[in-house]
């Protein structure tokens, strides 16, 4: 469950870098704002951080604003935590404490720890918590005085929990926890012996302030068994994270071994086949095999071999004797032949090439162009680097698909972005940019026919309006509750340089 008046976040540590515009538009990211302080109020150095004061809507949002504490924003990191009370405090009552560190949690401010010297001689820490005392619950155990205060903290908002039924699924028990009683950060279930009747558990909440809920609710019932919710005296040991050493050592050792194992010589295996008695093989040195017969073999030839080879001669004679014209015409024709096939071979790579020039066009988006100049001319000019343009090969496609889906375009000319961003909320689906509105608005000089302006003024007037749209699509996007827009900004800029 968890209080529903609580929904005041405490934000400390914010640049002094930060605007109170990006400031906000960053927590509305959690939910809407009801109210909205920054401290100091005065102009101060910019190196110095601020604290902030948010009050939201709804309680859920003030859970998930929490979740940005050590968010790097600009150049400091956020620690956000919620404030004790419901209402703002004034800004000399805020400063009051002096700033907090980046990242730490504190008790909320009505929560107070004082040590105590014993009759013995230790010193111990209590902690006193008004709420507790108001409703009649048991206070906080004391703890060593030498008990480091992040720690105390933590156990400041941990709870013991016995009487959990027999083989109960971890998730069900978290999930129960977190719908009755308020969000949990850390669950350990504790190991049991044979012997025991129940199960035991440690749970570590978000927030202070869920804990006096929780010991209220010692009783409810979870799957038949009454729960028993009492305080707990240690905190949950956490997997400790590796230092930034620690990760850089694992690197090191994991790349000496795999350059030991690429040094490593692999054994070679050489194996030797037995050679026929009859044949031998060897490499000349063209690289063809040559086979040896033996003897025997060569003596075995036959006249009626002679024969055939000597006929075979006399027809090779007869051919000779054709006329060189002939041979000469054929060798023509067949070098003709050659190039023909090499040019459509040349083709069919100038389209493959074409379709690398501009990625993810629609099919049949080049059908009937005509240029005076090949792919390849493209391709050898534009270098190694492949500079992606992203926004407009997007709208020149769609701008496409829109010419050969629908009866006609709708378009009016924007000078400004406001313009076109109005235009596109009011239906258009292209924006249009002609050389007489550069001319004779963007440029401020004379007659549209009869002015200057310099080659750059109509990309540049595309550049303003895309901008414009492009700011519209992230706020809009900023603004739902899936980061998607309600409708398409990004309409395509029909450019006429007449």
């Amino acid at each position: 469950m968890g209080d529903d008046s609580l929904r005041v976040l405490h934000v400390t540590n914010v640049s002094g870098h930060a605007s109170n515009d990006q400031i906000k538009k960053l927590f509305k990211l959690a939910g809407n704002i009801e109210e909205f302080e920054v401290y100091p109020q005065m102009n101060i150095d910019v190196d110095t951080p601020r604290t902030v004061f948010i009050k939201f809507e709804k309680r859920r949002s003030l859970e998930s604003a929490q979740h940005l504490t050590n968010t790097v924003f600009l150049d400091k990191a956020l620690c956000c935590v919620p404030y004790y009370q419901n209402n703002i405090p004034r800004e000399e009552e805020a400063l009051a404490g002096g700033p907090a560190a980046p990242g730490k949690r504190y008790l909320p401010a009505h929560v107070s720890n004082s040590v105590k010297v014993l009759d013995d001689g230790s010193e111990m820490v209590y902690t006193t918590d008004p709420e507790l005392v108001a409703l009649g619950l048991p206070n906080y155990p004391p703890l060593s005085a030498t008990t480091d205060n992040d720690v105390i903290e933590e156990i400041r908002r941990t709870i013991y929990i016995s009487n959990i039924p027999i083989a109960t699924d971890p998730p069900t028990l978290l999930s129960f926890i977190n719908d009755n009683l308020g969000e949990v950060m850390y669950m350990r279930m504790c190991s049991t012996l044979p012997t025991d009747q129940c199960e035991y558990a440690y749970l570590e909440f978000l927030n202070q302030t869920t804990i006096p809920i929780a010991l209220q609710n010692t009783g409810i019932e979870f799957e038949g068994n009454p729960l028993r919710i009492t305080h707990s005296r240690v905190r949950i040991i956490k997997p400790q994270k590796k230092t930034n050493e620690q990760a850089l050592e694992e690197i090191k050792e994991a790349s000496k071994s795999e350059k030991e194992k690429a040094t490593t010589p692999i054994p070679v295996v050489s194996v030797t086949r037995p050679k026929s008695p009859a044949r031998e093989v060897s490499v000349n040195g063209s690289g063809r095999e040559k086979k040896r017969e033996s003897p025997d073999r060569r003596r075995r030839k036959s006249a009626s071999r002679d024969r055939e080879r000597r006929k075979r001669s006399d027809s090779r004679e007869k051919r000779r004797k054709r006329s060189r014209s002939r041979e000469r015409s054929d060798r023509s024709s067949k070098r003709s032949d050659k190039k023909e096939r090499k040019r459509s071979r040349s083709r069919s790579k100038d389209r493959h090439r074409s379709s690398r020039i501009v990625k993810n066009s629609p099919k049949g988006r080049w059908t009937g162009i005509k240029r005076d100049y090949e792919p390849i001319d493209v391709l050898r000019l534009r270098g190694s680097v492949d500079v992606e343009y992203t926004l407009a090969n997007e709208t020149a496609n769609r701008l496409w698909h829109l010419i050969h889906t629908e009866k006609y375009v709708p378009a009016l000319g924007a000078q400004t972005g406001n313009q076109a961003v109005q235009m596109v909320k009011a239906g258009l689906k292209a924006i249009y940019l002609s050389g007489w509105q550069v001319a004779a608005d963007a440029n401020g000089q004379m007659y549209p026919d009869q002015s200057l302006y310099s080659a750059s003024a109509g990309p540049e007037l595309a550049k303003r309006i895309n901008n414009a749209l492009r700011r519209a699509d992230q706020i809009e996007c900023a603004e739902a509750d899936d980061f998607k827009p309600t409708r398409d900004y990004y309409a395509p800029i029909v450019a006429d340089a007449g």
